[in-house]
């Protein structure tokens, strides 16, 4: 192999890696959005249930205020598992085993 075969091959290699770690640094920088996204859900999870409880705490045994706070309650359950479905991706379905 001649010497400028051999720097055009080292040249191709330095562009493939220089190219491959920039697609790397996309994933990592997707993944930390990922992780600050989840955060700030965990966060708000936290919040919500911190105000039901004093929600309840301040609805005491009132019948009118629990059926207001039941409603509320009801209606949170359900945009929260609208949007639980709504990002959660399909079921992956095993590879088969190769028969022996």
């Amino acid at each position: 192999m001649t010497t400028d075969a051999k720097l055009n091959d080292l040249l191709y290699l330095n562009w493939l890696l220089y190219f491959r770690l920039e697609h790397l640094m996309s994933l990592v920088d997707d993944l930390a959005a990922d992780v600050a996204d989840e955060s700030t859900v965990i966060d708000s999870a936290v919040t919500l249930l911190g105000n039901l409880s004093a929600q309840l705490a301040a609805a005491g045994t009132d019948p009118q205020k629990l059926a207001a706070l039941k409603s509320t309650i009801d209606q949170n359950k359900q945009r929260l598992a609208t949007a639980v479905q709504a990002n959660t991706p399909g079921a992956v379905t095993p590879a088969p085993t190769p028969a022996p």
